[in-house]
Parts: structure tokens; sequence; C-alpha cells
């Protein structure tokens, strides 16, 4: 038989046991709640639907704009009215991967030869080189040349410091005072045989806060019909807001030792294609939008000009399907070769799948379903 003290020890033992069990019970059930709240937390911030970016739009009711308005916010901030996190990380690394695995496209002349041209006293004939699509439209090229001369565009990079050319540098750079900057060379090779060697080179440079961009093979030129005008062409971008432009940049080359810039004007959305027909360039730009301030028309709006000074499109010159299905306008320039003033500019939203030059005229088109898939294709005169 235990004794008094033997009986209050085992006593002792047993509650510090149950206390310690009770203690054990209340940190594993507060770990897994613990654990619980963490995931309950994750799948809300993850999976749970939200109305991102939404905008208020009725203070631009008065605006002519209106009805563009609300179909570009239809088109960019209302498509995100089901998304949740999940899909903004997946569709983030879809992107981030596919920029090392899409593959480069790559476009070809086919048949029609190129125009010729007459002989002028003392002035160096336009020989064709381009094996355009169609006849006696000139399509773009690296190389351009006159019975007296090759042109070159050439591709390099250099410093900049604003808009000033610094040159290649070596040595360290003070902090942020300098950036590298993609730049163009048109080169110059009188012909002379075995002998024919470089004798100028015209390097244009990026500036007012625009940047060029894409592949070198993006950048074409052309050589006016009198061999005194090359006019060319890149995709570049706004360094302030990321807006892509297309650039359009013509030197004066009657004298090819003292080569000049004549103009330069850039057209909203990233470059598509260009041709040049009697003196007349006709450039095609895509403009895509992601969820635009509307206060400002530059972000909306297909717009001409120079950085200081654009002119957005007028209402008449927009077209705009009520059945529109992507935020995305083909813009359709045509300018004055040499001097880069514009004659007219069409912009059309959601016609963005193709775009074909024949002799004289321009089509567009656009793929949308409306109870069955449709193809529509609209048709602009060169004239």
């Amino acid at each position: 038989m235990k004794t008094y003290n033997e009986r209050t020890q085992d006593i002792l033992k047993k509650a510090e046991a149950g206390k310690a069990k009770k203690i054990k019970t209340v940190k594993l059930t507060s770990i897994i709640a613990s654990v619980c709240a963490a995931m309950l937390a994750f799948n809300l911030f993850m999976f749970v639907p939200y109305r991102a970016g939404d905008v208020n739009i009725t203070k631009y009711k008065n605006s002519e704009y209106y009805s563009v308005i609300k179909k570009v916010k239809e088109l960019t901030y209302g498509q995100v009215e089901k998304k949740n996190n999940f899909q903004r990380v997946t569709e983030s690394l879809s992107a981030i991967f596919g920029l090392f695995t899409k593959g480069a496209g790559a476009t070809d002349g086919s048949t029609g030869m190129a125009p010729g041209s007459e002989a002028r006293p003392n002035r160096p004939d336009y020989e064709e080189v381009t094996n355009n699509q169609t006849d006696g439209v000139i399509e773009g090229d690296l190389f351009k040349r006159s019975s007296e001369n090759i042109y070159y565009l050439d591709c390099g990079g250099a410093y900049y410091k604003g808009d000033d050319r610094i040159g290649e540098l070596y040595g360290p750079m003070n902090g942020n005072d300098y950036r590298w900057s993609q730049e163009y060379r048109l080169q110059v090779y009188p012909i002379d045989g075995a002998d024919t060697k470089k004798t100028a080179e015209f390097i244009i440079g990026d500036k007012g806060g625009m940047t060029f961009s894409g592949y070198y093979r993006e950048r074409e030129m052309f050589l006016s019909t009198d061999c005194t005008t090359v006019t060319i062409v890149s995709p570049c971008y706004n360094r302030e807001n990321g807006i892509k432009y297309t650039a359009v940049i013509s030197l004066d080359v009657s004298d090819t030792g003292n080569i000049k810039e004549i103009n330069r004007t850039y057209i909203s959305g990233q470059y598509v294609s260009s041709r040049i027909k009697n003196g007349e360039l006709l450039l095609v730009s895509n403009f895509t939008l992601r969820n635009p301030d509307f206060s400002d028309k530059t972000q909306y709006l297909p717009h001409t000009g120079t950085p200081d000074s654009f002119t957005t499109l007028p209402l008449e010159d927009i077209i705009c399907p009520d059945n529109a299905n992507s935020a995305n306008y083909t813009v359709i320039c045509s300018l004055e070769e040499k001097t880069l003033n514009m004659n007219d500019c069409e912009a059309f939203m959601s016609f963005s799948d193709e775009v074909y030059f024949s002799e004289s005229n321009m089509f567009v088109t656009r793929s949308y379903t409306n109870d069955y898939a449709v193809s529509q294709i609209y048709c602009l005169a060169y004239g």
C-alpha cells in the first residue's frame, strides 16, 4: 500500500502529463489553424476574381471621341473583370518564355519588275534593285543605288547623353548620365568596279525622347527617283511612356559629301510595312492599346507629328466597327516622300490581320465571329 506522499506524487505526475498533452494539442491546433489561414489567404489572392483597372468614363461623355472611348474601354479594361492573380502570373510567365521561343517571321518579294526611269542630264539615274511585289510600287530595302552610287543603311550603336551623341565609351560611366542607343549609318559607295569603296557616312541618332528599336532587319530605306533624297523608316518607342512609334526620316543626299537631315516625323504604332508610288510614301503601322489614360488622347487615338507637337486623327478618319474585337488600330498614312508632309491618314480599329498592296489599292482585313466566322476586307485607293 502506497504512502500518502507516494499517492500525492502519482497525482502530480498525472496532472503534469495531462497538462503537457493539452499544451501539445493546443500548439498543433494552432499550427494547423495558421496553415489553413495561410492557404485560405493564398487562394483568395490567387484565385478569387477581381475587377482590375476599371475606370469611370462618364466625364468624357461630351467628347466627340466618346464612342471610341467606350469601345476602347470595353476592349481593354472590360476584358480583365474575370481575371485573377493566378491568370496574371501564368500569362506573365507565358509572355516571358515566349520571348525565347517565338520565331522571327520573314517576308520576300515575288513577281513584278522595277519601274524604269528616264535619263536626266547631269543627274545619276535611279536603278531599282529590290525584287518588288507589285509593278510600279517600290519597296524599301537596305540597299539602293543609282548609276553612280550604292547607298547602304547600316546599323550600330553609341552612348548618348540626352539627345547628344557622346560616342563609344569604354571606361566607367557616371551613374545614369549616359545611355546606350541603337543608331543608323547611311553609307555611300561610288561605283568604281574593283576599286569601289566607302567615301561618306552619315549617322542618324535618336532624339526627342525617342529610341530606335527592333531587329536590324526591320529598318528600311528608299531612294527618290531623282537620287536626291533618302527616306528611312524604323520602329522606335517613347522612353517616357513606352508607346511604340514608327519614325520616318528624310535625308538630302544631293551632295554625298554633305548629307543633311531634312525632316523627321513619327506615326503611332509598331512599324508594319511601307511602299512608295509616284513620290508618295505609303506607310502602315499597328497601334496596340494597353488600358490607356483617357485624359491623354495620344494614349487611345492614333497620332502623328513630333513629340512636342502630336496631332490626333479626327473622328471621321477612324473606322471603329460596333463589333470590333481587339484594341488594335491598323494605321495607314500617305506622306510626301521628300518633305514628309502628311497627305492623309486613316485608322482601322480591329483590322489587324493582313495588309496587302496592289498596283493602285491597299487592303486591310479582320476576322470576327457573329454567330459564324466572318472575314471583313476594307479597300483604300492610293489616290
